[in-house]
């Protein structure tokens, strides 16, 4: 009989962009590390990506989808933010 590892590492991959290199480069960074088998992976991605049907695809356990305002709207939140 073999033994399962109790599996104590987690790894997350953050990445919010929505379009271009970005997420195409954390969508192939994930498939890879998905590979090996000593570690949780867990992903956080932006629900307006270009590509999250294919994040969706990879049927992760830990997946964390976070939306966004309109951009128009980001000028507004950015100068409530500012940390000074």
């Amino acid at each position: 009989m073999v033994k399962k590892k109790n599996i104590n590492k987690n790894v997350l991959i953050w990445h919010w962009g929505r379009r271009g290199g970005g997420p195409k480069y954390t969508l192939e960074l994930s498939r890879e590390l998905l590979k090996f088998n000593d570690f949780n992976l867990h992903i956080s991605i932006s629900r307006q990506s270009e590509l999250l049907d294919k994040f969706e695809d990879l049927n992760l356990k830990y997946h964390f989808q976070v939306r966004f305002l309109n951009p128009k709207y980001h000028h507004l939140l950015n100068h409530y933010l500012k940390i000074y």
